[in-house]
């Protein structure tokens, strides 16, 4: 990737944040302006600068991830049928390994489903949940509340989601409160990893109690995170077999950029009420991008998102603490040069969740720049990151 592609949004677009269905609105604003594969821009999506031998690869199955993905691809002649079955390959065993739905040997589900005793899991799950363990993160524990949250962002009503919402019912609040408490302590809810790609999961008693009485199932969910770890997987999968000349991204703001050049991405605020771009940024590749966003911008997002009437969102973005949805910023982007996607946003996910952006803390964290708008302003730390236009 030689050439400097651009990777900006276009024409400037205002979407109204109030009311009732407003992804559906949205939907209406991405047709109108054009943009690839359904994504609002959340990464440097795939809508290319036309230029000699960039392609879209698309996957081979029909797989629910791959409408939530979109690799673009310079292909040199040959390249497309060997490159096509790789990424469908890869693709493939993303969605099986990191998901909680399937039980097949080696994967989350099958860990979920035997907690206490040894379970053997892919190789590429070890390599995550060893991620996670030396992160000193919990995020993985809060499977019931991210099923709590599922519920809500289904709803499509007020009346609906008031059963869901824990900003709302009191019950519904006592519920994840007491899951986030059985969550946040080792004591009640750990993974052992035990080596040679063996995991146990740990229940207590009263955790098990627990679940049996609200009707959990699942103690271990990547939720948000999960296509930070798939995007992770495929890359590893096409730069090892010599495919170092595309740009992967997700539907959430997940990316990872191959190869050499030099690219562009959309940071948006709000204004108004409404959502407008703030600016452009620049940096060159390769890297890895993660994205978070206080508001919806594609119809993937009502997976992860809720607007009630009033115009209050809900955030996939949960406080660890209180089980409640907060955001520190309206919109934050963050890259590295030589971390993967899955730890950029571990990394950067307590920053977004907190009260406030803390610009130190940033600042601190080596091979990471961020940008972020609030309150109406624009700031940035690290050098990777230029903001134009």
């Amino acid at each position: 990737m030689k050439r400097d592609m651009d990777y900006g949004m276009g024409p400037r677009t205002r979407i109204e944040l109030s009311g009732k269905h407003l992804w559906l609105r949205v939907i209406l604003v991405v047709v109108l302006v054009g943009m690839a594969a359904g994504f609002f821009g959340q990464a440097i999506h795939a809508t290319l600068t036309p230029a000699p031998g960039w392609q879209q690869i698309k996957a081979a199955a029909q797989l629910p991830m791959a409408g939530e993905m979109t690799l673009e691809y310079y292909l040199t002649s040959g390249q497309e049928k060997t490159l096509t079955g790789l990424y469908t390959q890869a693709m493939e065993e993303a969605s099986r390994l990191f998901d909680t739905q399937t039980e097949e040997a080696g994967t989350l589900g099958r860990l979920n489903a035997h907690p206490g005793e040894p379970v053997a899991v892919a190789p590429a799950l070890y390599e995550a949940l060893t991620l996670l363990e030396g992160q000193n993160s919990r995020y993985l524990y809060y499977a019931p509340v991210y099923e709590q949250y599922r519920g809500l962002y289904s709803c499509e009503t007020d009346a609906e989601a008031q059963d869901f919402d824990p900003a709302v019912s009191a019950q519904i609040r006592e519920f994840v409160e007491q899951a986030c408490a059985f969550a946040a302590d080792p004591r009640s809810v750990q993974l052992e990893l035990l080596g040679d790609y063996q995991v146990r999961l740990i229940v207590s008693p009263e955790y098990r109690a627990f679940a049996r009485e609200n009707g959990v199932e699942v103690f271990l969910d990547f939720f948000w995170l999960r296509n930070a770890f798939a995007v992770d997987y495929i890359a590893r999968q096409l730069e090892a077999a010599g495919f170092r000349e595309g740009i992967l991204t997700s539907f959430e703001g997940f990316a990872r950029v191959l190869g050499e050049g030099s690219f562009q991405a959309e940071l948006y605020g709000l204004s108004g009420g409404k959502v407008t771009t703030a600016g452009t940024l620049s940096y060159t590749g390769p890297k890895a991008m993660v994205q978070f966003r206080a508001f919806p911008m594609t119809q993937l997002d009502q997976l992860h998102y809720y607007v009630t009437q009033s115009g209050a969102v809900r955030t996939p973005f949960i406080d660890e603490q209180t089980g409640t949805t907060r955001a520190a910023a309206e919109h934050m982007a963050a890259v590295s040069t030589d971390r993967g996607c899955a730890e950029l946003a571990l990394m950067t996910l307590p920053v977004f969740t907190d009260r406030q952006i803390d610009e130190e803390l940033l600042r601190g964290m080596e091979d990471v720049s961020a940008a972020w708008t609030a309150n109406g302003k624009v700031m940035s730390t690290g050098s990777e990151l230029t903001l134009i236009n």
